[in-house]
């Protein structure tokens, strides 16, 4: 095999790989045998066709596809290690030579590891994390326990007052706007809560005092934009008239877009409850099924959050450690690995959005900002995560960390149980070559990380009564944590991280 190196760009490696034709044939020869025991040809058992036969039914680039798949990132990895190049992100590949018989030729391009000077980390100090539960954090998680566990009780004495459920027919009628025709959107037997709904400021007043039989007409302007967005705010598309991504912060609890246009009520109350909250003693804790008393409960609640803010307090320190030693290092990166890292947070924003079933756009409009306002805003981050992960391999160099096969073993096997049935299938992923090294190199940049905050003073004590912390609890249980997103970066995403297991752990959301 030949290799030849160049430096298209600062920090970016070009290497030219040439592999041998009879290496590359024995490739494909392995290649069309693990084809042929994917494919249905008929009158033949899966694996059992002749070669010309199965290279015709799945045709010749099928073939090379496969071949390439394995071979690339096999002779790739033995070219870094003939030249000696630091890679510190994913490679892309072009095919240069693709003909049987002769030599295969193909570049990859990748990001090495910039020289860094890391000055005087040792030096580094952060401000200390609190980690304390007042009173009210307790009270607040009881009286979600209490809500949960609400009844909806008849009320025949008395009106519709605030807090109170309504049972209703609801018409709203849609004005002409913007050359749309007016339009009358109905709901029956909607459930509305007075003061925690999405319908426009004075909906909740009109209906004040209303009994069973009632009927209110009214007109509101919606705090939407347009007669669309007041009809999905409406309920149109939603379950209880609080509907979609559009509704306001009267209750909803999504942002509130400008006024919009003047629409027309009618309301029927059919049926008016109320609001019973269990007391608050040792029956309740009971019914939860978990404890037999109420000092029982807030003791459980408390130590919770305890936990909660101890790993908040972690995660906080190791970004301040990191911070702290990015400001002592001079170094820079390759401009691609910043523009990769921020293609990447926006490709994953998009899915969380596309999943909550709104669009980039959308959000942007609810917002207020256009998609370059949002890309600037992912690039600063981008460029310090990218910064944050160069500095930690710097620094691990520095000060020869090391991870052992051992915990290799051990980090694909606690990834791979996260990931229950798919357990296997994920364990065999994780076993090749560059998996393996995608994730001693996430392992060793934790360990840096660790360094880093030992300079500074050390995690946060635990107080007394919370559970001891697990080696990531910093790290790896916050979205916006270390771990997550400067031990390994979704540009540095592991394949076998879709889907993603209940909790993100291990490989998938580290290395």
């Amino acid at each position: 095999m030949k290799v030849t190196t160049e430096k298209p760009e600062a920090g970016v490696a070009a290497l030219t790989v040439e592999v041998p034709p009879e290496d590359f044939d024995r490739a494909i020869d392995q290649a069309w045998r693990r084809v042929a025991n994917r494919v249905n040809i008929p009158g033949f058992r899966r694996g059992k066709a002749p070669r010309p036969l199965v290279e015709r039914h799945a045709g010749p680039a099928a073939i090379n596809e496969e071949a390439l798949r394995r071979l690339l990132p096999e002779r790739y990895d033995a070219a870094v290690e003939e030249t000696g190049i630091a890679p510190i992100e994913r490679p892309s590949f072009d095919i240069v030579q693709l003909e049987r018989g002769k030599p295969l030729v193909f570049k990859a391009t990748v990001a090495v590891q910039p020289t860094v000077e890391l000055g005087d980390f040792q030096s580094i100090t952060v401000e200390p994390e609190t980690v304390e539960v007042d009173q009210e954090e307790v009270d607040r998680v009881l009286e979600r326990l209490r809500e949960s566990q609400a009844q909806w009780l008849p009320v025949e004495d008395r009106g519709l007052e605030m807090g109170d459920q309504a049972i209703a027919d609801i018409t709203v009628e849609f004005p002409i706007e913007d050359g749309r025709p007016a339009r009358k959107t109905e709901r029956k037997d909607s459930e509305v809560i007075l003061g925690e709904n999405g319908y426009p400021d004075g909906f909740d007043r009109e209906l004040l005092g209303a009994r069973p039989g009632d009927t209110r007409q009214f007109t509101l302007t919606w705090g939407t934009s347009g007669a669309a967005a007041s009809e999905r705010a409406a309920g149109q598309e939603g379950e209880d008239g609080a509907g979609g991504d559009d509704q306001g912060e009267d209750g909803a609890g999504a942002t509130r877009p400008p006024a919009g246009p003047t629409t027309a009520f009618r309301v029927t109350i059919k049926d008016v409850k109320r609001k019973q909250l269990p007391d608050l003693d040792d029956d309740f804790a009971k019914s939860l099924g978990e404890h037999e008393s109420l000092p029982a409960l807030t003791g459980a609640i408390r130590r919770r959050l305890v936990n909660e803010s101890l790993r908040a307090a972690r995660v906080a320190t190791e970004n301040k450690a990191v911070d702290a030693a990015i400001e002592k290092a001079t170094f820079e990166v390759p401009e691609r690995l910043v523009e990769a890292e921020t293609d990447a947070l926006a490709q994953d924003r998009r899915q969380v959005m596309a999943n909550q079933g709104i669009t980039v756009e959308r959000y942007l409009s609810l917002i207020g900002k256009d998609e370059a306002d949002w890309r600037a805003e992912l690039r600063e981050q981008a460029a310090r995560q990218v910064r944050a992960r160069v500095l930690l391999d710097a620094l691990a160099e520095r000060e020869g960390l090391e991870v052992s096969p051992d915990e290799i073993e051990e980090e694909i096997e606690r990834t791979a149980q996260g990931y229950g049935a798919q357990a296997d299938e994920v364990r065999r992923a994780l076993m090749t070559q560059e998996s393996r090294r995608r994730i001693a190199t996430s392992l060793r940049r934790h360990k840096a990380i660790e360094k880093l905050v030992e300079y500074a003073g050390g995690y946060p004590a635990a107080p007394e009564g919370s559970m001891p912390p697990t080696p990531d609890s910093g790290a790896a249980e916050s979205p916006q944590g270390v771990g997550s997103s400067l031990v390994a970066g979704p540009a540095e995403a592991s394949p076998v991280a879709q889907p993603a297991p209940a909790e993100e752990t291990g490989a998938g959301a580290r290395g």
